[in-house]
């Protein structure tokens, strides 16, 4: 959750600075290049936290296997 959150604040910069800095490009022009940039940008950030701090998966080879209790037909 706060890795999704530190991912679009990331995404959301860049797209910001893209815009802010334009220059003498259209508004509609700055927009898309800050997305495709901040999408790209973002991407990456994502890549490097996932190298640095991989994802745990739980062992399930090891977990028990519980089944049901056996019915009694006398009832």
């Amino acid at each position: 959750m706060i890795l999704a959150l530190f991912v679009f604040g990331v995404w959301a910069g860049v797209w910001r600075w893209v815009v802010k800095c334009r220059g003498t490009w259209n508004l509609i022009f700055a927009n898309l290049a800050g997305a495709a940039a901040g999408f790209i940008v973002s991407t990456v950030v994502l890549i490097i936290h996932n190298g640095f701090f991989p994802v745990e998966k739980p062992d399930t080879t090891t977990a028990p296997v519980t089944q049901a209790a056996p019915k009694n037909p006398a009832g």
